[in-house]
């Protein structure tokens, strides 16, 4: 969920919504300002975010799980135990398709509509 910026786009239309992050993500970002200096700037938080990993959909059999750009499978398999876990009906997935980042984890997919 990160800074729970997809969360609270949600939360604003009136779906209700839990937002789980293990936390590991950087906060803070480096730009380039337009005279070439960096500048290092936080992140802000947008809804709260509660510190989980994948089991935490294990508790929400009955809500569709969102999962935005989850690690590289480089990094971690997280999109994959999450998806796992999940014993609901919908997943929203928002990220690189299927030969780029997530092949493992979009393997587990059933086939279904992809947009």
């Amino acid at each position: 969920a990160g800074s729970g910026y997809w969360a609270s786009r949600l939360a604003i239309q009136g779906i209700s919504v839990a937002a789980f992050d293990s936390g590991q993500w950087q906060q803070t970002i480096t730009v380039e300002d337009t005279d070439g200096s960096l500048e290092t700037k936080t992140i802000p938080n947008h809804f709260p975010v509660a510190k989980g990993n994948e089991d935490a959909v294990t508790d929400f059999t009955e809500r569709s799980l969102l999962l935005v750009m989850p690690p590289s499978e480089q990094e971690s398999d997280m999109g994959f135990q999450t998806l796992r876990r999940y014993r609901g009906n919908t997943v929203i997935f928002v990220g690189e398709w299927p030969d780029r980042m997530h092949s493992l984890f979009s393997s587990t997919l059933p086939h279904g509509p992809v947009a």
